[in-house]
């Protein structure tokens, strides 16, 4: 009984992380017996969520083999690719939309989505397609290191922190970015060759990154609801930036398939998941602390885009293996 419902929080953890999420959002927030706690309960979840993505990194740094990450032409392609997106993003934004009005939290939402880094699970599904999992593993980390970059210099461009200037801003983005981005790849790096034993142990934890992933899900997901709830009006903004994440969504993926095909079949899976399938979670979070927090709608609602582009594509490559085995 037990293993069966492992076995289906496995398989329907995302949606069961989103809508527990919204669930305890409003529990939370409307029920009065929490309300002498209510305060303590979104601080906690402010420090929690980045501590989550942090470990969630860790331990799937620590199940990467460093021989096999070599990186492939497309992935220098993909990373230009999205550098030069992003500051264009940024050049609409900063020359165009000077107020906070609709079109630049729209703008802001739809740069939060290309921003994003690849995410962790990406390698996972690139091999139940027939990608490669070690290049996306590598992609993964290159990701990884140009997100931190760029959030470091794009946003406060975009969304300058008060009472700081340009360069103290740089800074304090700097260091909370590498934190939760780099960090946990420096540490399980470290902790391979400074205690082989340990690392080996910790590598061999089967599906602890997917369950915190899902753990991290549930937080934002609330944090998002949270957000929105409190700023609605008419819905119309709300409803731009899903459809915007959605016109990116489709787009990443189209793009990463393009470049991919061009070297062979099993590079257009491998680049199609890596520029289409993004660590949400960690996007999410970046938007509610160094962008308009209502742009953090964007990247929540691209994590159901991406997941209805993952669960097509798997259904196609189990009905293709099907027929191959008649």
């Amino acid at each position: 009984m037990m293993s069966k419902f492992v076995v289906a929080l496995r398989n329907w953890l995302l949606p069961v992380a989103m809508v527990s999420g919204t669930i305890l959002y409003f529990i939370i927030s409307k029920i009065s017996l929490f309300a002498p706690i209510r305060k303590d309960l979104l601080d906690v979840s402010d420090w929690l969520l980045p501590v989550t993505i942090f470990f969630t990194l860790f331990f799937t740094f620590c199940k990467i083999d460093f021989k096999e990450m070599k990186p492939r032409k497309w992935h220098f392609i993909l990373l230009l690719s999205q550098t030069v997106m992003c500051v264009a993003c940024m050049y609409v934004i900063v020359n165009f939309f000077n107020d906070e009005g609709f079109n630049k939290v729209l703008a802001e939402g739809i740069m939060a989505c290309l921003l994003s880094p690849t995410a962790t699970a990406a390698a996972v599904v690139t091999g139940k397609l027939g990608g490669s999992a070690a290049s996306l593993t590598s992609y993964t980390l290159e990701s990884n290191i140009l997100s931190a970059l760029l959030i470091t210099v794009l946003c406060p461009l975009v969304n300058p922190l008060p009472d700081m200037d340009v360069f103290s801003a740089f800074f304090h983005v700097l260091f909370k970015i590498s934190t939760l981005l780099l960090l946990p790849f420096i540490l399980a790096f470290g902790l391979k060759y400074a205690m082989p034993h340990l690392h080996a142990r910790l590598a061999a934890l089967k599906d602890v990154s997917y369950y915190l992933w899902g753990f991290s899900l549930t937080i934002v997901t609330g944090l998002t609801v949270r957000m929105v709830w409190l700023n609605m009006s008419d819905g119309i903004l709300e409803i731009a930036l899903v459809s915007g994440a959605a016109i990116v969504c489709l787009f990443k993926f189209a793009y990463g398939k393009f470049i991919g095909h061009l070297y062979s079949k099993e590079d257009k899976i491998s680049a199609g998941q890596a520029l289409g399938q993004k660590n949400t979670a960690f996007t999410i979070w970046m938007a509610l602390n160094f962008l308009n927090p209502i742009a953090a709608v964007a990247p929540g609602s691209y994590v159901i885009w991406q997941n209805i582009i993952n669960s097509y594509q798997l259904w196609q490559k189990r009905k293709t293996d099907s027929a191959r085995n008649i």
